[in-house]
């Protein structure tokens, strides 16, 4: 697969931290209940995630966290990132995961409070990995570099 090009694809992105373990547990729980596949995948430390950053100037210096890229309507595309990307996730998975959406009605400040707490331990609770994982064959067509 060449150059990640935003505006190729019509579907949403998951951008995530490769090393971590809740990360890594959490697209795995996404691919398994994103029946109708509508999301990719790419690590953030990867060449989609270092293409996400350039395009992006209003993302975290420090970016370590859960981003979610889709696609707009007049080309390009927007994006989320700590609790909205979680939030905007859940707005795609069916039922029940989409309830999620209930808590848009906490505060964003709040919600990204509890956010960056969790992800300030995550690797102390959930480990930390050494490389990404590698998709099966199944999965490799979801997955970006």
């Amino acid at each position: 697969m060449g150059k990640f090009v935003f505006g190729e694809y019509d579907c949403p992105v998951v951008f995530y931290d490769g090393h971590c373990g809740l990360c890594d547990a959490y697209v795995q729980w996404l691919v398994r209940w994103d029946r109708n596949e509508v999301f990719l995948f790419a690590p953030l430390g990867g060449a989609t995630g270092t293409e996400l950053k350039s395009l992006y100037p209003e993302l975290p210096a420090e970016l370590d966290s859960l981003v979610l890229w889709e696609p707009t309507e007049a080309g390009g595309g927007t994006v989320r990132w700590y609790s909205d990307a979680v939030l905007g996730v859940t707005r795609r998975l069916g039922w029940p995961w989409r309830m999620g959406v209930v808590f848009s009605c906490v505060p964003r400040g709040l919600r990204d409070r509890i956010y960056r707490a969790l992800a300030s331990v995550r690797y102390r609770i959930f480990g930390r990995r050494d490389q990404c994982r590698v998709p099966t064959p199944a999965q490799a067509s979801r997955f970006l570099p």
